[in-house]
C-alpha cells in the first residue's frame, strides 16, 4: 500500500514542480544566451537574471508550501475522514508524504544547481576561468581522496543532509499533528510546538558544535589531516545518529497521534 501511496502523492505534485523547474532550466538558458551576445541586450540579460533569482525563490517557497498542505489537506482537513478510511496505516500515510517531500526537496536543489551550471556554461563563464588558468590538480586531489579516505566522509555529510532533511520534515509533521488535538487556534499551537522544537535542536546543535570545536582545535594543534578527518567523521556519525534517533521519535509520535488522536471536527 505503500508504493501506491507514493506513487498517488507523486501524481498529485508532478505538474506545478515540473513547470516551476522547466521555467528556471529555461530563464538560465535564456539569461545564459543574452550575456554571451553582450552588451547589445544587457539589459534583457539583466532582466532574465532578475527573474531567475524569483524563480529560485518562488521554487523553495512551492516545495516548502506544498509540504504543509499536502499533510494538512489529506490527513487534518475534512479529507482525512475519506484518507484514514484507506486500507494503510497511519504510518504508511506519513511515510509516503514523507519520501514524496524528500524526492521533491532534493530535486529542487539539483534542479537549482544544474540551472546554475546551464548559466555559467552557456554565457561562457567557463572560458574566462580557462583563460585565467585556474584549474584543478585533478591528480593531486585523488591522491588526497585515496590517502585521507574523503569519499567517506563525502557520503557520511551526504547522508546526514538527507537525514536531516527528513528529520525538520517529521518535526512539521509531528507539530501539525499535535496542534490539531485541540478545537480552536490550531494553528497557532502547531507554529509554536515548531518554534519550540527548532529552538531546542538549536539549542543542543550549537552545544554540540562547542565540545566539538574543543577536539578539533586540539586536533589542528597537532596538524594532523588525518586525524581532523577522523574527527570530522566521528561527529558525523554522532549527529547521524542522533538525527536518525529524533526523526523515529516525530515519526512514531505522528503515527501514533493520527492513528489514535485524529480530530477532525
Amino acid at each position: 500500500m505503500l508504493g501506491k501511496l507514493i506513487k498517488y502523492e507523486f501524481k498529485e505534485s508532478w505538474q506545478p514542480m515540473v513547470i516551476v523547474f522547466g521555467l528556471m532550466l529555461a530563464v538560465a538558458l535564456i539569461d545564459g544566451i543574452a550575456m554571451r551576445v553582450g552588451a547589445r541586450v544587457e539589459a534583457f540579460a539583466n532582466l532574465m537574471s532578475v527573474i531567475f533569482g524569483l524563480l529560485v525563490v518562488v521554487a523553495g517557497v512551492l516545495v516548502i508550501v506544498w509540504t504543509v498542505k499536502r499533510f494538512y489537506d489529506n490527513l487534518l482537513s475534512d479529507q482525512g475522514y475519506m484518507t484514514m478510511a484507506l486500507p494503510a496505516s497511519a504510518a504508511e500515510q506519513v511515510g509516503a508524504k514523507l519520501i514524496v517531500n524528500i524526492v521533491w526537496i532534493l530535486a529542487y536543489v539539483a534542479v537549482v544547481c544544474l540551472s546554475t551550471a546551464l548559466l555559467f556554461v552557456v554565457s561562457g563563464g567557463y572560458e574566462e576561468v580557462a583563460r585565467q588558468g585556474i584549474a584543478w590538480n585533478f591528480q593531486q586531489l585523488n591522491v588526497s581522496i585515496a590517502q585521507y579516505h574523503l569519499w567517506a566522509s563525502f557520503w557520511l555529510v551526504v547522508v546526514l543532509t538527507a537525514a536531516s532533511l527528513a528529520e525538520t520534515i517529521l518535526t512539521v509533521y509531528f507539530a501539525m499533528a499535535v496542534g490539531q488535538l485541540v478545537h480552536r487556534h490550531r494553528i497557532l499551537l502547531s507554529v509554536v510546538m515548531w518554534i519550540g522544537i527548532a529552538v531546542v535542536e538549536q539549542i543542543l546543535s550549537v552545544r554540540m558544535i562547542y565540545v566539538m570545536s574543543d577536539n578539533m582545535n586540539s586536533v589542528v594543534a597537532a596538524a594532523n589531516f588525518g586525524k581532523l578527518v577522523g574527527a570530522f567523521n566521528q561527529f558525523g556519525l554522532i549527529a547521524l545518529a542522533i538525527t536518525l534517533v529524533l526523526g523515529a521519535i516525530w515519526f512514531i509520535a505522528t503515527s501514533w497521534i493520527l492513528d489514535r488522536h485524529l480530530n477532525l471536527e
